[in-house]
C-alpha cells in the first residue's frame, strides 16, 4: 500500500446552504455571492465532504447551535 498526502481543511463559518445558489441573496449568504475561483476549483477536482456541527448530530435539541 502506498502513503498518499492528505491535507485536512477546515473551514469554521464556510456553511452549506441548502438552498444553493438560487437562494444565496435571500439567505445573506455571502460564500456562494463571492467570487470564489480556488474553493470552486477544490471543488471541481477533489473529493470532500461535510461535518454536521449543531442539533441532534451532536447532542443538542434540533434547531441548537
Amino acid at each position: 500500500m502506498t502513503k498518499k498526502p492528505v491535507v485536512l481543511i477546515i473551514r469554521d463559518g464556510w456553511g452549506i446552504n441548502p438552498g444553493g445558489k438560487a437562494q444565496a441573496e435571500a439567505n445573506g449568504d455571502a460564500t456562494l455571492l463571492a467570487r470564489t475561483p480556488f474553493h470552486d476549483h477544490l471543488y471541481a477536482t477533489y473529493p470532500r465532504g461535510t461535518v454536521s456541527a449543531s442539533g441532534e448530530d451532536v447532542g443538542l435539541p434540533d434547531g441548537q447551535m
